[in-house]
C-alpha cells in the first residue's frame, strides 16, 4: 500500500511528493508551481507526456529508445523490473526528437 500512496502524492510535473499541493476540478493534483509553470506556453511544451496514460496531463518520467515511447512512473515499472526489457535504455524525456538521429547521417540511432 505504500507504494499506492507514494505514487497518489506525487506530481506528475515534476515527479516529487508535492510541495504546496493544488487540486483542480478534474481532481487531478499538482505542485502549485509546477501548475503555474504549465500554465506558461513555453513550459508546457518542454513536458513529455505518458504514450500509455489517456488523460493527457501525466507527464513521462522515462522514453525507451528502443520502444520509441514515454512512460509516466507508473509504466515504466515493467521496463525496470521485467528481464525482458533489459536491454531497453531508459533516459529522460525530451521534446525533441531529431535528438536521437545521428547527427552525422540524420537517421535514427538504433538500440
Amino acid at each position: 500500500r505504500l507504494p499506492e500512496l507514494r505514487l497518489e502524492l506525487t506530481c506528475p510535473i515534476c515527479l516529487d511528493a508535492f510541495r504546496c499541493p493544488c487540486t483542480l476540478s478534474c481532481g487531478h493534483s499538482f505542485c502549485l508551481e509546477c501548475l503555474e509553470g504549465a500554465w506558461d506556453a513555453d513550459e508546457l511544451a518542454t513536458v513529455v507526456l505518458c504514450d500509455f496514460c489517456n488523460d493527457g496531463t501525466t507527464a513521462a518520467s522515462k522514453t525507451c529508445l528502443r520502444c520509441d515511447m514515454s512512460y509516466c512512473v507508473t509504466h515504466v515499472k515493467p521496463h525496470q523490473e521485467n528481464p525482458k526489457f533489459r536491454g531497453h535504455i531508459l533516459v529522460d524525456p525530451d521534446t525533441n526528437p531529431e535528438d536521437r538521429k545521428c547527427k552525422t547521417h540524420r537517421k535514427k540511432i538504433k538500440f
